[in-house]
């Protein structure tokens, strides 16, 4: 664990030892976990992905963790939370997002865009990341009506 939280040092990702994951869930329950990232963009999350696995430390990844029930014994190994990773680009009546950006942030987005589609995310606590893993939807519409494309970084391959 030493070298990967050095690594997270070198490389600007911001982290936390002995991390209160109750802090982090919208519920407020639950134990720590040895280290938290938070990467901010991109490039410090591909990072953080990679350095775990090679350093064979275990890796949970999790959004905003609204709605989560972090166990009272805690997580092995780190987690990773992508809720600073909040990159938000509109072209071209398209909106690009990242893993990180909550869903009431898009849902307005096309709002003030007059983009229809997202309006039933405005109301559902997550993320983006997370919203399109598990198709999360409400009203009537889901993450598949309005997802034209995604890119997920697979561990195993």
């Amino acid at each position: 664990m030493e070298r990967f939280e050095r690594y997270l040092a070198d490389t600007g990702v911001a982290s936390e030892r002995d991390c209160l994951l109750s802090r982090h869930s919208s519920f407020r329950i639950g134990g720590t976990c040895a280290l938290a990232c938070f990467p901010a963009n991109r490039e410090q999350m591909l990072g953080v992905l990679a350095a775990a696995s090679r350093f064979s430390i275990p890796l949970h990844v999790i959004g905003n963790a609204s709605n989560v029930v972090f166990p009272d014994g805690g997580l092995p190994g780190a987690v990773l939370f992508t809720g600073r990773f909040k990159e938000l680009t509109v072209k071209d009546n398209v909106i690009r997002a990242a893993a990180g950006v909550s869903l009431l942030s898009i849902s307005t987005v096309a709002r003030d865009l007059s983009l229809a589609g997202a309006e039933f995310a405005y109301g559902i606590p997550a993320t983006l990341g997370g919203a399109l893993f598990m198709n999360a939807g409400a009203f009537g519409g889901c993450m598949g009506d309005i997802c034209v494309r995604s890119e997920y970084y697979d561990r195993e391959s």
